[in-house]
């Protein structure tokens, strides 16, 4: 996967679905929690987004996938890159590239810690959703604060991983 692909599918995870819907949602829940609002749809909406978990899971790990294979290998030449240098320039700036990121971005450091965050929003989520969410969430408050540290945690690593440039000449 291309940077500019790779770069929309981090944002569609992270800020399409982690911050703007799970985190948004289980805010709401903590708030109907503690007594602060009321919802009656709330229990479904927090099973709607249990339920996609296992999806947007298995998106956060292939994304993170990907930043490990460029922190080990650069990438090909671009055909339009090679066109105008020879594919072993291109090859040699790519990997000059990837060595500058990965000092400056720490990317070795950043996947662990995201890896270890993903981990641990999994388990969360997995307590929560064994929970029995039978309307009362008041008993899932504790639960509920530790998902929403989680996928703040998570959130936060996946804004700033990054991966290199894939182009020379864009």
């Amino acid at each position: 996967m291309r940077n500019q692909d790779w770069q929309r599918a981090r944002s569609e995870f992270n800020h399409g679905w982690l911050k703007n819907r799970l985190l948004v949602g289980l805010l709401k829940c903590m708030r109907v929690a503690e007594g602060q609002v009321e919802d009656r749809e709330v229990v479904r909406t927090l099973a709607m987004l249990l339920n996609q978990w296992p999806e947007m899971r298995s998106e956060a790990a292939r994304l993170l996938r990907m930043v490990e294979e460029r922190i080990v290998a650069p990438m090909d030449p671009q055909t339009s890159d090679a066109a105008v240098l020879s594919a072993d320039d291109c090859r040699f700036l790519l990997e000059v590239e990837r060595q500058l990121w990965l000092v400056r971005e720490q990317a070795p450091s950043r996947l662990a810690e995201a890896r270890q965050l993903l981990e641990a929003i999994n388990q969360d989520l997995t307590k929560l959703n064994e929970a029995a969410l039978d309307g009362e969430l008041k008993s899932q408050l504790s639960n509920l604060e530790a998902c929403v540290k989680a996928a703040r945690g998570l959130g936060e690593q996946f804004s700033k991983l990054t991966v290199p440039r894939d182009c020379i000449l864009c």
